[in-house]
C-alpha cells in the first residue's frame, strides 16, 4: 500500500498547509489524483529499471505504448488500490517480452486469431450502448493490425484479453 499511504500522506499535508476553501477541493479528490501521478511515476521508474537491467528496454516501452493503446481504446478494469493496479500493470508490461522469448513464433497466427476473435466479442467493454462504441472498436481492431509489426503488442493484447473478458461480465476486482 505504498502509493495509497504516500498520496494520502502528502495530500493531507498539502491541504493542511494551504489556504483554500474547504468546500472547493475535497481532500480525496487530492488523494485520487496525487494516487495516480505517484502510480505513474513509480511505474515508469520501475520499468525503466528493468529494461536496464535485462537490456530490452526497447520491448518494455514498446509493450507499455501498446498497453497504454489498448485500455484507452477498449475499456478495462481499475483495482481499487493503486499499489494492486501497479502490480498487475508491471506484470502485463513486463510478460510480454518474456512471451515472445517463450513462444515460438509459429504460434503466433493462432494467437492472432484468438486475440482478434476476442476482441471483437469483448470490445469496448465499458461503452456499449454509447455512440461511440463503433468507433473504439473500430480504432481497436485498426490497432490490433500493429501486431503484425511487432511480437511485444501481440502479446499486450493476449495478457489483456482476461481483462475485457472479466471487465464485460462486469466482477469486482480486488
Amino acid at each position: 500500500m505504498f502509493i495509497q499511504k504516500t498520496s494520502e500522506y502528502i495530500s493531507r499535508a498539502v491541504y493542511r498547509n494551504i489556504d483554500i476553501d474547504e468546500d472547493t477541493v475535497e481532500i480525496k479528490v487530492i488523494e485520487r489524483k496525487l494516487s495516480l501521478l505517484l502510480l505513474y511515476i513509480v511505474l515508469f521508474i520501475t520499468l525503466l529499471i528493468i529494461g536496464l537491467i535485462f537490456d530490452n528496454f526497447i520491448q518494455i516501452l514498446i509493450a507499455s505504448a501498446a498497453l497504454i493503446m489498448v485500455r484507452l481504446v477498449s475499456g478495462g478494469n481499475h483495482f481499487i488500490h493503486p499499489d494492486v493496479c501497479y502490480l498487475v500493470t508491471t506484470l502485463v508490461i513486463i510478460s510480454s517480452p518474456i512471451l515472445c522469448l517463450v513462444i515460438p513464433e509459429k504460434y503466433d497466427l493462432f494467437i492472432i486469431i484468438f486475440c482478434l476473435i476476442g476482441y471483437c466479442v469483448y470490445s469496448p467493454h465499458d461503452w456499449s450502448g454509447s455512440k461511440k462504441y463503433w468507433i473504439y472498436k473500430t480504432l481497436l481492431l485498426i490497432g490490433f493490425i500493429t501486431v503484425f509489426f511487432s511480437r511485444e503488442i501481440l502479446y499486450i493484447y493476449l495478457v489483456l484479453i482476461p481483462d475485457q473478458i472479466i471487465g464485460n461480465h462486469k466482477y469486482k476486482i480486488l
